[in-house]
């Protein structure tokens, strides 16, 4: 605890209390990867880096092969401030069971803000797509999220998966029938919680986003040659200055003889195919990708963007950054694949999902009570009351404040059952 002045002994109790259950319920926040930025960084856009990727030659002699790297950041915007107020009288301050179901609602509530904005970042933006035909089963789900990130070269190490409740209790019931894993078996009966599975640590999320079915039929690519050059920085024409790109996400021109294409949609497109992101080999599968914005009917922002180092005029930008076997033909067909609506249970790579904890200038001189702890997170936690001689009330509230970020849309992704 960093701060204390003018509180009931009560109050720093709870709010010790309180501190703690805050960080044991910030499930996605243990699976992210954490950034700590300045405090003086507050509400900025702050650019982090995403992995770089080098293109290699055959042979002895290199001459010529000399270029430079093309090295890519992600703009974070560092501007989620949370806050849970209330009030309580006199006589409610009086009641120190009061004052802990008031923490109790706080702790909850904040936990779960910071839970959805890393979800969302992982349900929303992640491209890497499995779709299963029936309900989920157990081993064989968690093997085909394997068999998908292994195939893109997303690095094995610090995997994570989160399923519905609902999908997460049929898993652990495969798991509890395997009576060669005595330890986790009793576990998965007892928790319905699988440890790792298939090189991913599983974890039951309670708070599952539903994903709805995509409604655009007859969808095809609208023109040709689309396709998006990697750049770190890009020069303003009218003012001379040079700045960063946000090379994850591009426009696209599709149509569609029926229905619409929404946020969360995903789909493939005929004759694109997914590269591994190190060997640049062809998996053998449609890149799946996904739409971040629906700008018109015509036109939808998708990650990742599409770069093909295939054709005759790639720079070496898009040869070191491709993920695809071809641009795709216009006319192409787009294959939606979320058909029904499903839980996005999400899987990524640790160091693809970050937190940026954030600080707030909350300070007694300026007349109010306040405490605050720092969580090993790098959150800080913040109580802060006022009270009112009027009524005798006391105004309080506790606020965090962070940024999220799915730094590669290529290192993360959803699995949907029931699309058959």
């Amino acid at each position: 605890m960093a701060t204390t002045n003018n509180f009931l002994k009560q109050e720093i109790v709870m709010f010790d209390d309180v501190a703690k259950g805050f960080e044991e319920a910030l499930v996605y926040s243990e699976q992210a990867s954490v950034y700590p930025i300045d405090s003086e960084s507050s509400n900025d856009t702050i650019w982090r880096p995403m992995p770089m990727q080098a293109d290699t030659y055959e042979g002895l002699d290199q001459t010529g092969n000399f270029n430079g790297k093309t090295e890519m950041a992600v703009p974070v915007k560092v501007d989620r401030v949370r806050s849970a107020p209330g009030s309580m009288n006199a006589k409610e301050l009086r009641d120190p069971r009061a004052l802990k179901r008031y923490g109790d609602a706080a702790k909850k509530k904040l936990a779960s803000d910071v839970n959805n904005a890393l979800r969302r970042q992982a349900v929303f933006y992640g491209s890497i797509v499995d779709t299963r035909a029936g309900a989920a089963t157990g081993f064989d789900d968690v093997a085909s999220l394997m068999a998908k990130f292994d195939s893109l070269g997303v690095a094995s190490d610090e995997r994570m998966a989160n399923y519905s409740t609902r999908d997460l209790v049929k898993m652990a019931s495969d798991l509890a029938s395997r009576q060669t894993l005595s330890g986790k078996t009793q576990t998965a009966y007892e928790k319905a919680y699988i440890n790792e599975i298939a090189g991913f640590s599983i974890h039951g999320d309670a708070n599952a986003i539903m994903l709805p079915a995509a409604t655009a039929t007859g969808a095809t690519i609208g023109a040709a040659n689309q396709r998006h050059v990697p750049v770190a920085t890009k020069k303003d024409a009218a003012s001379g200055d040079e700045h960063n790109v946000d090379n994850r996400s591009m426009l696209l021109t599709v149509a569609a003889t029926g229905g619409a294409f929404a946020v969360g949609d995903a789909f493939t497109i005929a004759g694109v195919y997914a590269l591994h992101h190190e060997s640049k080999t062809s998996t053998g599968e449609l890149k799946t990708f996904r739409v971040v914005e629906s700008v018109s009917s015509t036109s939808i922002r998708i990650v990742p963007a599409i770069v093909d180092g295939s054709h005759a005029a790639a720079t070496q930008s898009e040869v070191a950054y491709a993920n695809v076997s071809a641009t795709p033909v216009n006319g192409a067909a787009i294959t939606m694949l979320n058909k029904n609506a499903a839980y996005a249970n999400t899987a990524f790579n640790k160091g693809a999902l970050e937190l940026l904890p954030s600080k707030l200038a909350i300070d007694a001189k300026d007349g109010w009570a306040t405490m605050q702890a720092t969580l090993d997170n790098g959150l800080t936690l913040y109580y802060t009351r006022q009270g009112e001689i009027n009524n005798l009330s006391t105004k309080y509230r506790w606020d965090i404040s962070f940024g999220t970020a799915l730094l590669n849309p290529e290192m993360a992704g959803i699995q949907l059952f029931g699309q058959a």
